[in-house]
């Protein structure tokens, strides 16, 4: 019987074999298409090789026949033709193809290509250098403050890209230099740059062999003559426009290598000035008599009844701005709603324009001393004449409180002297820098809020600063120095302000928290009236003599300090702000507060008076006096909105620039360089700033968690809310209400005995012991700010700029100026 065949089971190992065969195959088959196409490419190569070779063959023998002698004959004539159609043809060839053909030259003969890469190269350089040099050379008669001005690399990199497009902007000023010695723009800048940097005379060397700089000596005589430069346009602005000056104190500790007698290490005190062209007027329309102190017991010793409504009105403009900018969905929500704060007295957006003196080594600290400041600015500096005062009428005069006083005693003591410009009475008229009042106004607050260090009291600045790992300082009226600025206030401005008025609409909102009433809020009217709930209950001082007139038991110290906290801090927002946007009304509108708060701590006399006497001046001056000196009491460098700054701020960037900047090192260093770079000390400064340098970039931190760690232990601990049984409340100190605690200090004979005018001829002597109440920390005199406290302004050091690396960049630098070594034929 015939067996059927069985079959076998395909298995992995099956699979696999076949699969391997298969590919194999497939491998051969390619292999033998790849070598049948390349046989048959190879054959046409070769064919094609054959076919060109005839082909050139008979072309070179036509050229031949044409009557050429060489085939580079035939080929220059074909590049060179001026038959319309043939140079069509080639044109169209190089075109197209040009790149190709240079590179089967390049691969023929490399050596000839980079030699004639070389040689086009040097004549593209030498011809773009000249062109650059042409551009680079300062047109005759140029003034160095121009070169410094019209400087940018922007500037030459863009113009390169037309001049020189081959080489970098850097390398061609060199080349330019080097071709022509007048075409130094680059290096006259560059060189200050050095100098305002403190680079050493090696450095110099070096770099000017680079062609990078000019030589240090020439780069002195470029200062001098920018010095010379910036005075005599100083004198032509005074000659021709209305100015006023800011003025100051201005301390150096000089060190010397070798101390020989009379050449020791000592300390030198003197005077900077700032000249600013007076906004809005012209020669003449000031008139020449001052006003005369007037007041009344019934008017002028508090702050009225419109002030009072302003500042509340402002107070409670950012008592939503707050919350507008802790929320955006609500800006958003209302846009067409939201209205712009309260304006009372704002100045026009302008242009300052300021011109800076020369430093003068007097001391101003005394009545001779402002007297020698005086006379060297109008006679040597400005070079004036009792002719031009006439001519010009009343020059207002800002400083610091300290400066506004010695002023005042300056012209008290020379007011029966014939000669004008001796007798500052008739056309000098002080005006009280608000900056200086504003760092008053802020350590009143700090160390009247500020609590005892260590106390176990739930709430005090003290308490907050610690609570949140602040850096320690020393505040309170106790102490025996004055308390930092910048940490006091952005303490009491950007931390403490937010969350307690954030707290307390938690508290009115009716929805147990602030987001959830956000959500259900449907109108700005919803808004602002939470808003004016906070300001009453919150706020306002109006019920704390009730709250303190119950039994001890039941008094709540913490919720009375925290409302009169909120008071003051909210006060010093408003001035902030107002700053900021120049309206002087509502700046007036604080310092009336202020007036009598500060004569309410018992410390600050001297402040208290000289704001009273501001205040009361105003009221009495004729009215276009009035008006420059309110138009000008701030200033706008940028001529833009929210650009407005301090008038006496200004001075303080000088002096900052010209001590850390622009210090005195070495043996060399005198006020005869001082008042040589005084002048120029803005211009070296933009120097600095147009030259890029490898910084860190910086942005201000965000308050977000410190502000929401605040809140949280306002809610805990119910701080806004009166409650006598919290914690720990006998260990709170009562805070004085001091607008309350010195109200009654104008009624007194002793608030005018510095204004009363008495028969006898006011002296010298008389006048030196004026206003010499003693103080305490110093208050009202000179102040030592810091970086820290002069780069809250964001012009002076903008977003991204990190202020440390930009100061650090220059000291870096002056570490080797000890070295440097002026020459005395050059100054």
């Amino acid at each position: 019987m015939r067996q059927r065949r069985v079959a076998q089971p395909v298995t992995e190992a099956t699979q696999a074999e076949a699969q391997r065969v298969w590919q194999e195959q497939h491998q051969a088959e390619a292999a033998a298409r790849t070598e049948f196409t390349a046989a048959r490419e190879r054959e046409a190569e070769a064919e094609r090789h054959a076919t060109s070779k005839i082909c050139v063959g008979h072309v070179l023998q036509a050229v031949k026949a044409a009557g050429y002698g060489s085939l580079y004959g035939f080929l220059d004539d074909l590049v060179t033709t001026k038959d319309q159609n043939h140079s069509s043809q080639v044109s169209q060839m190089l075109i197209s193809h040009g790149d190709e053909l240079l590179d089967s030259i390049r691969s023929r003969q490399p050596e000839v290509v980079s030699q004639w890469i070389g040689k086009v190269a040097g004549n593209i350089l030498v011809e773009e250098g000249a062109k650059l040099a042409q551009h680079l050379r300062p047109p005759h008669g140029q003034s160095v403050t121009t070169t410094i001005e019209n400087f940018a690399l922007s500037k030459i990199l863009a113009d390169a890209e037309f001049i020189a497009p081959t080489v970098l902007a850097m390398v061609l000023c060199i080349l330019a230099q080097t071709t022509n010695e007048k075409a130094s723009e680059y290096q006259t800048t560059m060189g200050i740059y050095l100098l305002a940097c403190g680079a050493s005379r090696s450095q110099f060397d070096v770099l000017n062999h680079a062609g990078i700089c000019l030589l240090y000596r020439s780069v002195l005589r470029k200062i001098k003559a920018l010095g010379e430069e910036r005075l005599e346009e100083l004198r032509y602005i005074v000659k021709r426009h209305m100015f006023m000056i800011i003025w100051d104190s201005l301390n150096f500790a000089f060190r010397v290598g070798q101390q020989r007698l009379g050449s020791n290490d000592h300390f030198d005190n003197g005077t900077t000035a700032t000249v600013v062209v007076l906004w809005g007027f012209s020669p003449g329309d000031l008139p020449s008599m001052l006003p005369v102190l007037e007041f009344s017991s019934q008017i002028d010793l508090l702050p009225t009844l419109e002030d009072v409504q302003n500042l509340e009105a402002l107070q409670r403009y950012h008592i939503e701005e707050i919350l507008l900018d802790a929320y955006p969905v609500l800006r958003t929500r209302f846009r067409d709603s939201i209205s712009g704060p309260p304006s009372i007295l704002s100045i026009p957006v302008h242009t300052t324009s300021q011109d800076l003196a020369p430093a003068m080594p007097i001391d101003e600290s005394s009545l001779g001393g402002t007297i020698d400041v005086f006379s060297t600015i109008f006679r040597n500096t400005l070079k004036l004449t009792g002719q031009d005062i006439e001519r010009h009428g009343v020059v207002i005069c800002a400083g610091d409180q300290l400066s506004a006083s010695l002023f005042d005693k300056a012209t008290a003591s020379r007011r029966d002297d014939v000669d004008l410009l001796d007798n500052l009475s008739r056309y000098g008229k002080e005006q009280l820098g608000i900056f200086h009042a504003k760092v008053a106004g802020t350590r009143m607050t700090v160390n009247e809020h500020w609590g005892t260090a260590n106390s176990k009291a739930l709430w005090s600045l003290w308490k907050i600063n610690s609570m949140l790992g602040r850096k320690p300082m020393t505040a309170g009226w106790k102490a025996k120095k004055l308390p930092p600025f910048r940490p006091s206030y952005e303490l009491m401005i950007d931390l403490a302000p937010p969350a307690n008025i954030l707290d307390g609409c938690r508290l009115f909102c009716a929805k147990g928290t602030v987001e959830k009433w956000i959500e259900s809020v449907k109108d700005w009217d919803s808004v602002r009236f939470v808003a004016a709930k906070v300001h009453k209950e919150l706020c306002s001082a109006r019920n704390i003599p009730k709250l303190r007139r119950q039994p001890a038991g039941k008094r709540d110290p913490i919720y009375e300090n925290i409302k009169l906290f909120n008071r003051d801090t909210l006060t010093l927002l408003v001035l902030r702000a107002a700053f900021k946007r120049g309206d002087i009304g509502a700046v007036l509108c604080v310092i009336s507060h202020w007036m009598v708060m500060f004569r309410g701590t018992g410390r600050m006399p001297k402040y208290a008076d000289a704001v009273f006497r501001v205040i009361t001046e105003l009221k009495s001056m004729h009215p276009k006096l009035r008006e420059a000196y309110l138009m000008n009491w701030l200033a706008n460098l940028t001529g833009k909105l929210l650009g407005f700054k301090e008038m006496d701020l200004l001075q303080e960037h000088q002096n900052f620039w010209l001590k850390i900047i622009y210090n005195a090192k070495g043996s060399n260093r005198t006020w005869a360089w001082l008042g040589m770079i005084s002048v120029s000390i803005f211009a070296l400064r933009d120097v600095i700033r147009r030259i890029p340098f490898n910084g860190k970039s910086h942005t201000n931190p965000s308050t977000a968690t410190d502000v929401q760690r605040i809140r949280d232990h306002l809610e805990t601990n119910k701080i806004q809310t009166f409650w006598p049984e919290r914690e720990n409340n006998d260990c709170a100190v009562p805070v004085r209400d001091l607008m309350e605690a010195r109200a009654a200090y104008a009624n007194t004979a002793r608030a005018f005995k510095t204004f009363v005018q008495t028969p006898e001829r006011r002296t010298a002597a008389s006048a030196e012991s004026d206003g010499a109440e003693e103080e305490g920390a110093n208050y009202g005199e000179d102040l030592e700010l810091d970086l820290g406290d002069l780069a809250l302004d964001s012009e002076e050091f903008p977003a991204g700029i990190d202020p440390t690396d930009f100061v650090a960049m220059a000291r870096e630098a002056l570490a080797a100026m000890d070295d440097l070594e002026l020459d005395e034929n050059v100054m």
